[in-house]
C-alpha cells in the first residue's frame, strides 16, 4: 500500500492537475512529490530495526500477519486524509510504521533455506517479489486513472486483507516446518555444494556488517541519481514538462511516463534471476562493487543524453533504451546486501539485521530523494546528479575491502563425495580420504545416512599402484572381513522390508542414483581403476601383450554381471536380482578364501 500511488505522486503534488493536494507549501514540486513516499518509508525504516528483532525472540509469523493487517487499514485511513497533503503524510507514516513484512520475510527465507545457494536465491526472490508488488501497484493506478488519484488505495486495502487472511489460515511458523528435516539439498551444480556453511556463524561480525550498512547507504544515496531522479525529474523535465510550459506537443505523454516509470521495475526480474549465479561467480561483495560502477556510470551517460539540445524522439527513445538494459545490472548492489548480511550473522540474529538492512535501504530511499529533490531545487538538476554520480563512485570505495572477507568471497567448489559433511564422523572421512582401510561397517554407516539425508556417497580414490603398493599385503589381510560384512549386508537387504514391493524398490533405486557421484567423477574412476589394474597385472607377472582374450576372459570369469545385459544401471526390475548376485559374488570369494586357507594347511601338513 505504500508503492501503488507511485506513478501519480508528479501529478498529486502538481497543484491544478484534477484531484492533486490544493497545497504542497512550503516544498516545490521537486522535494515535494518525493516527500509523500519518504513518510512512508521513514515509518518503514524504523518498523524495520525493531519488527526485524522482535520476529527473533517472538516468531516470523505474527509479526507478518500484524505488519499485512495494519496494511489494509492504513490503505483505507489515506484514502479518507486525501484532501489535505500534511494528513495524507501522517497517515501514511503511521502506516509505515507497520511496513516490515519484506525483513521478516527475508529472515523466515533464511530459516527454511537448507544451503547458502537457496538462501541467496530466496533472499534475492523476496526482494524482486517486492519491487515486482510495486510495479503490480503502479499498474493498477494508471488503469484506474480516470478513477481518480487516490482510487488504487481501495484496492491496496482490499490486497492487504486478502493477504492477512491467507496469511493467518496458511503461513507456518519456520520452526514448526514439519517436512524440514526431511528436506534434501538442492544445487544447480550437480558436482558442488556449500560446505557447511551454510552453517552459520556463532556471533555477528560487527565491523564487516557496519562496513556492509555504510556501503548501503552510499549505494542508495547515489542509486538515487539513476532511478528515480533519472525518471523524475530529468525524463519528466526533459521530454514531458518543458513541451508543456512551451505549449508544445510533449515527446512523451503523462501516460507515457507513468508506464515507463511503472514497467522499470519488471527489469529487477533479471536481476533476481541471474544474482545468485554472479555472487557464486564472483561473490556477494564483488558484485556489490561492480554494481556501485555501473550505476555511477550508467547515471553519466543518461545526464548525457538528457542534455542533447534540442530533445528529440531519437534521444527519447535511446534515454529509456539505456536505462531499461543498465537497470538490471545496477540493481544487483542492492540485491547482494541482504546475502551479505545473512552470511555473517548467526540464525538467532538474522530478524535483526535483515531489519538493519531494510531500516538503511527505506531510510536511504525515503530521505535522499527528498533531500536531493531541495537540493536540485537550488543548485539544479545537473550538479544534483553529478553528485549523486559521484557517491556511487565512492560507495563502491567503501564497499572495496568486503571483497577481502572469507565469507563474501566467492565459494570454491566443494564436493561432497570428498568432503565430510556434518553429521559426519570427520575422524573416519579423513581416513577414507586418505586412501586408508577403515572397518567396512564405519564405511556403510556413514554411506547409508548419507543416503537417507539425500547426499552422496564418500569417494575413494584409487590410489596409483605404485603409491599403494607397499599395503597390498594389508588389503589382502582385510579381505575375508570386508567380504563377510558386504555379503551379510546384502542378505539383510533382501531379507528386509527395502525390497518388499516396488514402491520400496523404486525409492531405494532414487536414492542410491541420487548418491552416487556425478559422471565427471565417474569416468575420472574408470580412469584410475583401469589403470591400477593394469600395473597391477604386469607387475604380477602377467603378458599382457599375449592375449587380449585371454585376459578379457580372466576378467569375465572373475567379474560377472550383477544385472542383466542390456541394464547399465539399477532399476526397480532389477534392484532385488543385483542384490543376490552382489551377494553371490561376495560369498565365492569367500569360499575361495576358505579353499585358498585349506589347501595351504595341506601343502605345509605334507611337506612336514
Amino acid at each position: 500500500n505504500t508503492t501503488i500511488l507511485r506513478p501519480n505522486y508528479p501529478f498529486m503534488v502538481s497543484s491544478g492537475f484534477p484531484g492533486a493536494f490544493p497545497t504542497t507549501a512550503p516544498f516545490a514540486f521537486g522535494a515535494a512529490q518525493y516527500f509523500v513516499p519518504l513518510t512512508a518509508l521513514i515509518g518503514t525504516a524504523i518498523a524495520a530495526t525493531f519488527v526485524g528483532s522482535l520476529s527473533d525472540k517472538f516468531g516470523r509469523r505474527p509479526a507478518i500477519l500484524i505488519c499485512v493487517g495494519f496494511g489494509f487499514v492504513g490503505s483505507l485511513g489515506k484514502y479518507f486524509a486525501r484532501s489535505s497533503f500534511y494528513a495524507f503524510c501522517a497517515v501514511n507514516f503511521v502506516t509505515g510504521l507497520f511496513g516490515a513484512t519484506l525483513p521478516v520475510a527475508t529472515a523466515y527465507a533464511s530459516d527454511v533455506a537448507l544451503s547458502r545457494t537457496e538462501k541467496d536465491a530466496l533472499i534475492g526472490s523476496l526482494v524482486a517479489i517486492s519491487m515486482l508488488g510495486g510495479t503490480g501497484g503502479g499498474i493498477i493506478a494508471i488503469a484506474m486513472s480516470t478513477t481518480g488519484l487516490f482510487s488504487p488505495l481501495l484496492v491496496s486495502g482490499s490486497m492487504c486483507l486478502v493477504s492477512a487472511v491467507c496469511g493467518y489460515f496458511f503461513l507456518v511458523e519456520p520452526d514448526k516446518l514439519v517436512f524440514a528435516s526431511g528436506r534434501q539439498l538442492k544445487n544447480a551444480d550437480e558436482d558442488a555444494i556449500v560446505d557447511e556453511a551454510d552453517a552459520s556463524p556463532k556471533k555477528i561480525d560487527w565491523r564487516v556488517c557496519s562496513n556492509i550498512l555504510v556501503g548501503s547507504i552510499l549505494d542508495n544515496a547515489g542509486s538515487t541519481g539513476f532511478i528515480p531522479f533519472c525518471l523524475s525529474p530529468l525524463a519528466f523535465n526533459t521530454f514531458l514538462a518543458q513541451f508543456l510550459e512551451r505549449g508544445e506537443l510533449p515527446l512523451m505523454s503523462s501516460n507515457s511516463f507513468r508506464w515507463l516509470s511503472t514497467l522499470l521495475a519488471l527489469m529487477i526480474v533479471p536481476s533476481a534471476a541471474g544474482s545468485n549465479k554472479i555472487f557464486a561467480k564472483m561473490g556477494a561483495a564483488t558484485a556489490c562493487v561492480v554494481g556501485n560502477a555501473l550505476t555511477a556510470l550508467a547515471t553519466i551517460i543518461l545526464l548525457q543524453i538528457a542534455n542533447i539540445n534540442p530533445p528529440t524522439s531519437v534521444t527519447y527513445g535511446v534515454f529509456f533504451a539505456v536505462m531499461y538494459l543498465s537497470f538490471p545490472l545496477t540493481v544487483v548492489s542492492q540485491l547482494s546486501t541482504g546475502p551479505m548480511l545473512d552470511r555473517i550473522a548467526p540464525s538467532s540474529q538474522r530478524g535483526l539485521v535483515q531489519g538493519l538492512n531494510s531500516s538503511v535501504m527505506q531510510f536511504g530511499m525515503a530521505l535522499f530523494p527528498w533531500v536531493f529533490g531541495l537540493l536540485s531545487d537550488g543548485i539544479g538538476l545537473t550538479t544534483t546528479l553529478w553528485i549523486c554520480i559521484g557517491i556511487s563512485f565512492a560507495a563502491a570505495v567503501v564497499n572495496a575491502p568486503l571483497m577481502l572477507v572469507k565469507v563474501l568471497q566467492p565459494r570454491k567448489k566443494v564436493h561432497e563425495y570428498d568432503h565430510a559433511l556434518a553429521f559426519d564422523d570427520e575422524d573416519v572421512v579423513k581416513k577414507l580420504l586418505g586412501g586408508e582401510w577403515v572397518p567396512p561397517e564405519k564405511r556403510w554407516q556413514i554411506n547409508q545416512k548419507r543416503m537417507l539425508k539425500g547426499h552422496s556417497f564418500i569417494v575413494q580414490d584409487y590410489v596409483s599402484y605404485a603409491d599403494g603398493k607397499a599395503n597390498l599385503c594389508d588389503m589382502k589381510r582385510h579381505a575375508k572381513a570386508d567380504f563377510e560384512f558386504y555379503g551379510k549386508q546384502m542378505l539383510s537387504h533382501l531379507e528386509g522390508d527395502c525390497l518388499a514391493d516396488e514402491d520400496k524398490r523404486e525409492r531405494l533405486v532414487r536414492m542410491i542414483k541420487k548418491s552416487r557421484a556425478p559422471s565427471s567423477k565417474q569416468e575420472e574412476l574408470k580412469r584410475e581403476l583401469g589403470e591400477w589394474f593394469a600395473d597391477y597385472m604386469v607387475d604380477a607377472g602377467y603378458q599382457i601383450d599375449e592375449s587380449p582374450f585371454i585376459f578379457k576372459q580372466l576378467i569375465l570369469s572373475a567379474f560377472p554381471r550383477v544385472i542383466p545385459p542390456g541394464d547399465t544401471e539399477f532399476t526397480k526390475e532389477n534392484i532385488e536380482q543385483a542384490t543376490l548376485n552382489f551377494a553371490r559374488l561376495y560369498n565365492h570369494y569367500l569360499e575361495e578364501e576358505e579353499n585358498a586357507a585349506y589347501l595351504n594347511a595341506f601343502a605345509q601338513a605334507y611337506m612336514a
